[in-house]
């Protein structure tokens, strides 16, 4: 069976919210609605939706300025925005900032649908990071090698993967990976770093890839040149 399109759609009208996921369901999308920002990118890491549709304006909250936010946890999906504000500034704004679409309201769920499914076929898909001959697959937890299995990963493997490998050759600052492992929850160094040991056993045949620990700073993945 194929697999759905997985479309978040956030804003605080509820009526509208409603109504326009329940047409994005009925059309065959694994759609789900937001009405607030509140714990958004935790949902985001969880759900990895391979289109958001975002309000610009949310209660007292501006969908523009939680776009970098949104993106540091989504880097690879679309942003489709959907206001009431039709000023020209607001949209270049949505656009320059990052959206790929700005929509005014009221809209066609049929022009939403085009969008969606259009960004969804020329997006790559956000639940999937590759590096070299490697896949990963953030929905099933699993690396893939060549596409054969070459790794099951645990919730706390894959995240700390992602986070590596979707800032390939940068240092992730250690605090940004507390932060994407455990959620702000209490842990300590020892406990990353044996996650990284892990990481670095798993490819320990495979010389192009590096995984660096730099002291008070962060952890870097690399790939060596062939």
């Amino acid at each position: 069976m194929e697999r759905k399109i997985k479309v978040l759609f956030i804003d605080d009208d509820t009526a509208l919210g409603n109504i326009v996921t329940l047409a994005l369901q009925e059309f065959g999308f694994e759609a789900i609605y937001f009405s607030t920002l509140i714990g958004i990118t935790a949902f985001i890491r969880e759900f990895t939706p391979d289109v958001i549709v975002l309000d610009v304006e949310i209660g007292n909250k501006n969908g523009i300025d939680a776009l970098p936010a949104i993106q540091e946890v989504a880097p690879q999906t679309p942003v489709i925005f959907v206001s009431s504000h039709h000023d020209t500034a607001m949209v270049v704004q949505a656009l320059r900032q990052g959206g790929f679409v700005y929509l005014k309201k009221p809209f066609e769920i049929e022009e939403l649908i085009a969008y969606i499914e259009r960004l969804a076929q020329t997006a790559k898909p956000s639940h999937q990071i590759e590096f070299d001959c490697f896949r990963l697959d953030i929905e099933r937890s699993i690396l893939l090698k060549n596409n054969n299995l070459f790794s099951a990963l645990t919730p706390f493997e894959c995240r700390l993967l992602r986070l590596l490998a979707s800032h390939l050759g940068q240092i992730v600052p250690r605090e940004k990976i507390m932060e994407e492992l455990w959620h702000g929850e209490t842990t300590n160094d020892k406990s990353l770093n044996n996650y990284v040991n892990k990481l670095r056993k798993m490819f320990h045949d495979y010389p192009r890839i590096r995984i660096n620990t730099y002291r008070n700073q962060g952890i870097q993945l690399i790939l060596l040149p062939k």
